[in-house]
């Protein structure tokens, strides 16, 4: 089944009659005031396109009362059928809140929308805009062909001023962009981003490496695998600096600008130096885990935030008691956790808040399995957060971290 085509436009209440044209064809022309007839009409002439199915215009009661039988009259002649929709003048956030509304309401699901901002007050292309983001982001059965606009220029004597009508989706989609590239840094979650890349690529797969890298890299947060992380921020970065495969080049709007966001995200877990994290446990890499645990809380991964604290907490007590240059062992590991557990630490608050982090981290990790009691799921966020709130500042006080290895 064939799916509906529909042009959506806002006449206007003081028409200018213009020859319109499209870009790639200058020398044709249509002569006429009403923006939405010439490029039905161009479409079919230079592009070999059906006319539209629906042609919907949003019209200010002025508009219905002095405008609406002739701009009927003009899509009638091609055999088109209007559907005249009132709408308010948008002088205030209410009425303009209506707009959108009656525009999005008026949209079926399942068709092919063109759009033409040419006319109408001057706030209809930004009414349109919301409309077409809103469709783009939560109604993707509807695809945006075109967001036209008539480009008026300067009249020459005796004749009308040559128009061409300038397709705006450009800018609809350097929108999906910015959201793609939003939702990655804001949830890391690659799918949105992954399938701009391969929808901007087309065929051709030589950016087949930038997608398997924001996969890798989303993977390893998910996962809560800092080490692993670290290497997989490094070959993002690698993958998204310049130049890009010449296919991103070409067909993105602001590529490096948009990339260079994603490759900021991923510096906050790459290693301070080189490719992957030291052999040796530096202060560095102390750090650099300080960084990771702050992405996880502001994305809310409560389960993996506790579970990086208490490996944190592991990592500080091989930094200041135990043996640096084997701290990815299990040997050292293990060493360092029974005597946070068992020394005597200088600090008993900082003991206090270790036994906390253990305590949320069983909690959570056994899914409430091992709880004594029943689990104020709604506090336990808050929980974590407050207990990093406390952690964290002890990063900086050295002194604190001292433990005398009694009792084992």
């Amino acid at each position: 089944m064939a799916r509906e085509r529909v042009l959506v436009f806002a006449p206007g209440t003081m028409p200018r009659e213009a020859d319109y044209f499209l870009p790639e064809s200058p020398d044709v022309l249509e002569t006429t005031n009403l923006a939405p007839i010439a490029l039905v009409k161009l479409e079919k002439k230079v592009r070999g396109k059906e006319y539209p199915d629906n042609v919907i215009a949003l019209c200010t009661q002025e508009v219905m009362d002095e405008r609406v039988a002739g701009i009927e009259s003009d899509f009638a002649k091609l055999g088109i059928d209007l559907s005249p929709l009132e709408v308010p003048n948008g002088k205030d956030e209410e009425e303009l809140k209506d707009i959108v509304r009656i525009l999005l309401q008026a949209i079926p699901d399942e068709c092919d929308l063109t759009l033409d901002i040419t006319h109408g007050f001057r706030s209809s292309p930004f009414v349109f805009s919301v409309a077409a983001q809103y469709l783009s982001f939560l109604r993707p059965s509807v695809t945006i062909e075109g967001l036209y606009y008539g480009m008026l220029g300067k009249a020459e004597p005796n004749s009308a001023p040559r128009t061409p009508l300038v397709d705006m989706s450009i800018f609809l989609e350097l929108m999906d962009w910015v959201y793609a590239v939003r939702v990655f840094r804001d949830t890391y979650m690659p799918q949105k981003l992954a399938d701009m890349v391969k929808r901007a690529a087309g065929g051709s797969d030589d950016a087949d490496g930038i997608i398997e890298s924001i996969t890798r890299f989303a993977n390893a947060f998910e996962l809560g695998l800092p080490i692993e992380l670290a290497e997989r921020a490094v070959d993002l970065r690698k993958q998204v600096s310049p130049p890009l495969p010449e296919t991103l080049e070409s067909t993105v709007l602001l590529p490096d600008e948009l990339f260079g966001e994603v490759s900021r995200l991923a510096a906050d877990f790459a290693p301070a130096s080189g490719d992957r994290v030291p052999d040796t446990l530096s202060w560095e890499e102390i750090r650099r885990q300080v960084r990771v645990i702050d992405r996880y809380i502001e994305a809310g991964h409560a389960v993996n935030s506790v579970g990086m604290m208490r490996e944190w907490v592991i990592l500080m007590v091989i930094y200041y008691n135990g043996d640096r240059d084997k701290w990815r062992t299990r040997e050292e590991r293990k060493s360092a956790e029974d005597l946070a557990n068992k020394g005597r630490w200088v600090s008993r608050e900082l003991y206090r808040i270790k036994d906390r982090v253990w305590e949320l981290r069983n909690n959570l990790h056994h899914h409430g399995h091992e709880a004594t009691d029943n689990l104020d799921v709604d506090e336990m966020a808050n929980r974590v957060r407050r207990v990093w709130a406390d952690l964290r500042p002890y990063m900086n006080r050295p002194a604190d971290w001292k433990i005398e290895p009694w009792g084992y």
